[in-house]
């Protein structure tokens, strides 16, 4: 349909290229290994419970799914373009190019 979007941030325009289907099918293949492979948080809720018991461990792995949401819900509602935007936010000696190269 389109070959590629483009984006406005900070006044500057970006060109976003679209996925084709390999790509899209190598997203796919790596997002399903991912999903079945333990991480740092099945690990640390899977030591919390052999330690201290699932009632202690449940705190923890509730706590897991509601970080994950409000991350990715920060993303979705652009907090990059804001930190980008707004220079009191940025890290101190951190300069990145219109072109999101660091500087």
């Amino acid at each position: 349909m389109f070959d590629y979007l483009y984006r406005y941030c900070n006044g500057h325009q970006f060109k976003v290229c679209l996925m084709n289907w390999q790509e899209f099918t190598a997203l796919l293949v790596l997002a399903t290994a991912m999903s079945f492979s333990p991480g740092p948080n099945t690990t640390l809720s899977t030591a919390l419970a052999a330690n201290g018991g699932l009632t202690r461990a449940m705190r923890f792995i509730v706590a897991v799914p509601v970080g994950w949401t409000l991350l990715l819900a920060l993303c979705a509602a652009g907090i990059g373009a804001l930190v980008t935007a707004a220079p009191m936010l940025r890290l101190e000696g951190v300069t990145v190019t219109p072109d999101g190269t660091p500087a």
